[in-house]
């Protein structure tokens, strides 16, 4: 019999939000929209994780899709890359969690460390069952949470937001991980840390356009479905919180996220 072979990894377990109305309406109402949606969460999260792949030096991160669920795994054996690996985990899963809300397709997730081995092709491990259940019981909305667990390499909780964002990993724009700096009181504050995908949109004016997509596709997600109104509700306070960081170069944005989170906040 062969043997498990565990070795420390960080995995990224992500589920997209609605994923079965999106598969009824691709195989029994033969929607092209629903279709051209599967075809998109499938190619553009394997094109993110090959390209992060090829661009550095480091254990190739693995990626296994099964069905509505997204899985990243990268080896963590030598602790002095740790905050380079962790980096690279959160860009991908931001990427992914970014490029996919453009296309109006939600996800919700949880990073995990822990011994992870693969028998027989099957996945195997604590650090897998760590992050399914943390994503089914904390992370509730569109967003990827953190494990505490990851931040023993650091000193700190606000010292691994520091270094996480003060060093920032190549082919990302703006912080990986969110961090409260308004002075509105907000739950988020208290609240397990999360990846910050939806910052680039932030980041110059240039995404003024794209932002709106964005807004647009919260819109239509709020009114559409009852059930994903407290969801994605809280988008609307995680970029509320983001007006006390905006600067005049995002002034675009922030009076976008001002007016829809007013709008919403009345619907």
């Amino acid at each position: 019999m062969q043997a498990a072979d565990f070795a420390r990894h960080f995995i990224a377990f992500i589920d997209v939000i609605g994923f079965a109305n999106i598969v009824y309406s691709a195989a029994l109402r033969k929607e092209k929209t629903a279709i051209e949606k599967i075809n998109c969460y499938v190619k553009e999260s394997r094109r993110i994780v090959d390209s992060l792949s090829k661009r550095d030096k480091m254990e190739k991160m693995q990626i296994d899709i099964v069905s509505d669920s997204i899985i990243l795994s990268l080896p963590v054996q030598d602790e002095s890359r740790v905050l380079e690996k962790i980096q690279k985990m959160c860009v991908a899963v931001a990427q992914i969690q970014k490029n996919l809300a453009h296309s109006n397709i939600w996800t919700r997730g949880a990073i995990s460390v822990g011994n992870l081995a693969r028998l027989n092709q099957v996945m195997i491990g604590d650090a897998f069952i760590r992050a399914y259940e943390m994503e089914k019981r904390h992370a509730v909305w569109p967003r990827v949470i953190i494990d505490p667990g990851i931040i023993q390499f650091f000193r700190s909780r606000t010292d691994f937001i520091a270094q996480t964002n003060k060093h920032p990993f190549k082919d990302w724009k703006g912080s990986l991980i969110f961090e409260h700096q308004t002075e509105i009181h907000s739950p988020l504050e208290e609240d397990f840390l999360f990846v910050d995908y939806l910052m680039p949109f932030l980041c110059d004016d240039t995404q003024g356009e794209n932002f709106q997509i964005i807004l647009d596709n919260l819109r239509s997600n709020l009114c559409s479905d009852p059930q994903y109104f407290p969801k994605h509700l809280q988008i609307a306070n995680y970029l509320k919180a983001h007006l006390g960081q905006s600067t005049n170069s995002r002034r675009y944005c922030a009076e976008c996220i001002d007016k829809f989170a007013d709008e919403i906040f009345q619907l």
